[in-house]
Order: structure tokens, then sequence, then C-alpha cells
């Protein structure tokens, strides 16, 4: 364990020394989305062949990949589509004059969140005996992906028609959350902590959700993705906001 840990810690400091090589060149900080996603990816691969090969280490590996590629195809399609993103042109602005160094920093910060990410899957890769908190682990990782694979297709067909510019989305799930990609991306890494807390010292994989918890409530995720809709939405959005969940899917007020 204590290897594949170490030889996941060298591979992402390599990994994301490299993408911020490329951002160098290319000067769109938006790309470290895409190598913290490929990070997390490898990081999964190196755990999956280097533990103990059971049918729990190859369910998850599989909905790992399917989770990297999911997120993959989207962030590229933003990228092709809209060439940068607003939170890196804020952090632009923030950071003149020292963008190099504090970009350095970031990409950095952001590969040692892959790394807490990722911890349950290195308990993961070690488990062979099965527990009955495996199923409440199944249910939350397959609900979790199709859930967040749901509200991301929901909201990419909702944006591509152009007579929805400057509506919002209250389609499928977003009918009642503002946020369901958010929600089911922690209950899918929530169910990941299940199947780890089962095996010895696997409690400390709670770090990984909640970590992702507070980054969506509380820094990246809710409040910057309100905040850009509100701008862009105005009134629309605050009614939305009034009568609609924030994170946890309920049924919307009237």
């Amino acid at each position: 364990m204590i290897f594949s840990l170490f030889l996941a810690l060298i591979f992402v400091a390599v990994w994301m020394s490299c993408i911020y090589l490329v951002y160098l060149l290319c000067k769109n900080p938006a790309i470290v989305d895409l190598a913290w996603t490929l990070s997390i990816g490898g990081v999964s691969t190196i755990y999956y062949y280097l533990g103990a090969t059971s049918f729990i280490s190859a369910f998850v590996y599989t909905l790992m990949i399917i989770w990297t590629l999911r997120l993959t195809i989207l962030i590229v399609y933003r990228l092709v589509k809209y060439k940068t993103d607003g939170r890196y042109d804020e952090l632009d602005r923030k950071w003149a004059g020292a963008l190099a160094l504090k970009y350095f920093i970031f990409f950095m910060a952001q590969g040692a969140a892959a790394m807490i990410m990722t911890l349950p899957l290195l308990f993961i890769s070690h488990l062979q005996n099965r527990h009955l908190l495996d199923i409440l682990a199944v249910v939350c990782m397959i609900v979790g992906l199709i859930g967040v694979i749901s509200s991301d297709v929901t909201l990419q067909l909702f944006i591509a028609k152009k007579e929805n510019k400057g509506e919002v989305c209250e389609k499928g799930l977003w009918k009642y959350s503002r946020h369901p990609n958010y929600f089911f991306e922690w209950v899918y890494w929530l169910g990941l902590f299940f199947f780890a807390v089962t095996l010895p010292g696997g409690w400390i994989a709670i770090i990984s959700p909640i970590t992702l918890l507070i980054a969506i409530l509380f820094f990246t995720g809710i409040p910057a993705a309100e905040e850009r809709s509100l701008i862009s939405k105005k009134e629309k959005y605050v009614d939305y906001q009034k009568r609609v969940s924030s994170f946890i899917p309920l049924f919307p007020k009237k």
C-alpha cells in the first residue's frame, strides 16, 4: 500500500508539472481541470494494478474509468467551445504580476487535491472481503454516477439551444436542485468511502468526501456558480433561488 501511494505521488507531481509547462506555452489555465481529472484516472489505475485484484476493486475501477471519461469529455467540450473559463479570468486579474508562480502553486494544489480525493481508492485496491456496507457503497456510486451524467447532459442540451440564452435550466434534476451535478458527484465519492471504511484504518478516507463537500458548499463549487448565474441571468435566477433547493434535490416551492 505504501509503495502504491508513493508511486501515485510521483506520478501526480510529474504530471501536474508537465501540464504546468503546457500552461506556460498556451496561457490557458483552464487546462488544469483536465489535468486534475486525468490525474485521478491515473492514480486509480496505479492503485488498481498494484493492489489485490478482486471483484469489488474491478467494479470500482470500471466506474472510475467511466467517471474519468465522462468528465474528460465534458471539459474538452467546454475548452473547445469556450476556450477559457470565467473562474480563471478572475484569477488572472487577481494574480496579475505573479501569474507564473501563483499558477504553479495552484497546479500543485490541484495535484494534492487529487491525492486526497483518491484516498478511498488506495484502501479499496486491497479490499478482499465482502461487507454489508458494500451494498450502500454500490448504490451510492451507481446513483451518483447516473445522477451526475444526467445532470450534465440535461444542462448541455439546454445551453445548446439559442433560445435558452439567459434562461434558467429547470429541466430534469435541475427542477429539484440548483446544483444536482454537485450533489450526485458528492454521493458518488461518498460511496467510495463506504467501501474503504470496512478496512482497517479505512476511516481516514472520510477526508475525501468531506473535502469535496467543503469545496462544493463554500469555495469553488456552489458559491462561484451562483455568482456567475446571478450575473448572467439576474432576476430569473433570484426567483430560481427562492424556489429550488441549493444542493439536496427537493420538491420546489410553489
